[in-house]
């Protein structure tokens, strides 16, 4: 995860993002109509550097995510392109599925920053904690939208477009909570084995 100063366009392409099996973007973006290969990521100046750098569409070609089971790209207008007869859109969904990533999850017009970010949490929910398949998770998230009383237009919630394999959940994802559980149970569990073991010898010596 890089936050702030570190989300940086050499901390995305040098291996951070191939190596990630969710891999979510939260940034802004430009989309090129007229020269899609140009429709770029906003990420923060490498160091050194006092402008805004950027990822382009045709720099995600050269990007390995053959291990990546899902790229969101949390921003505007990520799924506009220039439509190409026998292609399709040449938007970031395209490239992404194109250099291996198994689905992503993109945007067709400019969305709202908090109610993206409201969006994206009950997406997740739905994904991970519930462990629901991935367009089944993108539907039940638009439906709590659509349901509520702040986010029920269409143009929170309807731009999130899910694109590649749907039908299988991701994923599990165990959370540091359940993590530092685990561990504590396997720390206990061996103390008493420990024990066991001592109590155990003490009884043989003593007979």
């Amino acid at each position: 995860m890089f936050l702030g100063p570190e989300n940086t366009k050499s901390n995305f392409t040098r291996g951070a993002a191939a190596k990630s099996l969710l891999l979510h973007v939260s940034t802004h973006a430009v989309a090129d109509l007229a020269n899609p290969e140009n429709s770029r990521l906003v990420f923060s100046p490498d160091r050194n550097a006092e402008d805004a750098s950027y990822v382009f569409l045709r720099e995600l070609y050269d990007m390995d995510l053959r291990h990546v089971r899902m790229a969101t790209i949390s921003a505007c207008d990520t799924e506009r392109g220039r439509l190409v007869r026998g292609e399709g859109v040449q938007g970031f969904s395209r490239a992404l599925l194109s250099v291996g990533a198994q689905s992503a999850l993109t945007t067709l017009w400019k969305v709202d920053d908090q109610a993206t970010a409201e969006f994206m949490h009950q997406f997740y929910f739905y994904a991970l904690n519930q462990h629901q398949p991935r367009a089944q998770a993108l539907r039940l998230a638009k439906l709590a939208f659509l349901r509520s009383s702040q986010y029920s237009h269409p143009r929170f919630w309807a731009a999130f477009v899910l694109s590649g394999e749907g039908q299988t959940p991701l994923p599990r994802v165990i959370s540091w909570t359940s993590l530092l559980l685990l561990a504590g149970y396997l720390y206990i569990a061996g103390m008493l084995l420990l024990w066991f073991g001592v109590h155990r010898r003490r009884r043989l010596h003593r007979a």
